[in-house]
């Protein structure tokens, strides 16, 4: 897989102080785990690490009733 993985939603994140959303940090951390992932392999993992994540992210947005912060 080339190139960049972009992540399906966005909708529910913030700018940090440097301009980085919490979907731009969560990119480049999956970007660096398929890095070291067999090529074979690596679209299936990181899709579902990247639903993984999310959900997590979500599921914790919907149990505080908000938007999390940067430093959630």
């Amino acid at each position: 897989m080339a190139g960049h993985i972009g992540l399906a939603r966005q909708n529910s994140v913030k700018t940090g102080a440097e301009g980085e959303t919490a979907v731009d940090l969560i990119d480049r951390y999956l970007n660096a785990v398929a890095a070291q992932l067999p090529q074979g392999e690596r679209e299936d993992i990181i899709a579902e690490l990247r639903d993984l994540i999310l959900s997590r992210f979500e599921a914790r947005e919907e149990e505080l009733g908000r938007d999390l912060t940067d430093d959630e």
